[in-house]
């Protein structure tokens, strides 16, 4: 795993581009103790296996976020993509049966009391 090695710290209009992870904290850190208003860093490497975000703010950090990248994250979407639609189909396909069997069964209900009011009207 390769970890990213220049950062992009930028503050209100202004960036600059830091190699080494521990210089680019540091400048930030101070950067914001400076200036009243928040600093983020970013990993500026296409090629690293992880993306780095930060935002310092009075001289701490105040978010850090990490991710790792993964060279087969478009097929698991597709896969999850395509897991949602199969289940929502069956979920239809669900619903519409539940529909016609409590169709079925009201029809059953009413014609049960039609035949129960004929005998009590015989006797």
């Amino acid at each position: 795993m390769t970890e990213p090695k220049t950062f992009k710290i930028t503050w209100g209009d202004e960036e600059t581009v830091i190699e080494g992870r521990a210089e680019a904290v540091e400048f930030a850190k101070a950067k914001s103790a400076d200036v009243p208003m928040n600093v983020s860093v970013e990993s500026n490497d296409e090629d690293a296996s992880s993306t780095i975000s930060m935002t310092y703010h009075g001289g701490s950090l105040e978010v850090y976020v990490a991710e790792t990248k993964s060279n087969d994250r478009r097929s698991r979407k597709r896969d999850r993509n395509e897991d949602e639609a199969s289940t929502e189909e069956s979920s239809s396909e669900e619903s519409s049966s539940e529909a016609s069997s409590s169709e079925e069964s009201s029809s059953e209900e009413s014609s049960s009391e039609g035949s129960s009011s004929e005998e009590s009207s015989e006797s």
